[in-house]
């Protein structure tokens, strides 16, 4: 086996190949649970896709018939092999074309539900679990205002099945593969159940500062939304709710390293980013939508 990179969540992603085939394995953990119920959401999900031709990285089931075997306290996660080859920024035609595999996804598991409920996409895995672990740590008033904004806006979108459901919730140029014209996403670590749009503001990152304003970046972007877009078009209030997607991320992202990471034992670290995410977010205030 050969080691490949960290994961999301302490998670370490590894190449192996088994009777010849290449794979790819992940171990998360340790677990109380040997066996933590949203390992069998995911391979499920993928299975799911699979069968409605979304190209996806397929989990493979043990000889029990279940996903994720126990090793050494964690999990163990086989997958179909593939990894990230994206350049950046991204040609529009691929970057097109990841959009429609987005949209497609999440058409595909319109009638998939989490049993384990293990994570919430929602406001309150989005803004306030953040916000409360942060807060454990320094002193997060200067992100409310702004916290306050997204949620406005957030709440606004009406929730159904086409614009709240099952999402990848990592999606961005690191994890999907193109094979020629094929595409292949992959790294579904952080699945779950949240607003849809919300599985596109990974990709949408540049529109948190000025690289957007880089002529191939917005292309490129550009080209991501319209390829959503062509298989399902947004509502007026997912478009105006886009922008807070995009900032929100940065908050999750904070929260998950305070969860998971060694944020505790840098509470100056927080501090400062703190700080320096309320002054950026001051000096771009949320566009009105990003069409």
């Amino acid at each position: 086996m050969r080691a490949i990179r960290a994961g999301q969540g302490g998670a370490s992603v590894w190449e192996a190949t088994l009777e010849g085939v290449r794979r790819a394995l992940r171990v998360s953990g340790p677990f109380l649970s040997t066996r933590p119920a949203w390992i069998e959401f995911e391979g499920d999900l993928l299975a799911r896709a699979r069968a409605a031709d979304v190209p996806v990285a397929a989990a493979l089931a043990g000889l029990d018939g279940r996903y994720g075997q126990p090793v050494e306290g964690g999990i163990a996660l086989l997958t179909e092999w593939a990894e990230g080859n994206v350049q950046w920024p991204t040609p529009p035609e691929k970057a097109r074309k990841l959009g429609r595999a987005v949209e497609r996804l999440h058409h595909a598991l319109d009638e998939l539900t989490s049993a384990a409920d293990f994570r919430d996409f929602n406001t309150t895995g989005l803004l306030d679990r953040p916000m409360a672990l942060l807060r454990e740590i320094a002193d997060v008033s200067p992100l409310e205002p702004f916290v306050e904004e997204m949620r406005d806006r957030i709440d606004a979108v009406p929730r159904t099945s086409a614009t709240f459901g099952v999402i990848h919730g990592d999606v961005h140029q690191g994890n999907c593969h193109f094979d020629g014209d094929r595409i292949t996403l992959f790294d579904f670590a952080q699945c779950g159940v949240g607003w849809r749009v919300f599985d596109m503001a990974g990709f949408l990152w540049p529109w948190r500062d000025g690289s957007i304003e880089q002529t191939p970046v917005r292309a490129g972007c550009d080209a991501y939304l319209d390829g959503y877009r062509s298989q399902r078009p947004l509502l007026p209030q997912e478009q105006r709710a886009l922008p807070a997607f995009v900032r929100a991320r940065d908050l999750w992202e904070a929260g998950e390293w305070v969860a998971a990471g060694d944020a505790r034992q840098k509470a100056d670290e927080v501090r400062a980013g703190i700080l320096a995410c309320a002054k950026s977010w001051s000096a771009r205030p949320l566009p009105e939508s990003i069409a």
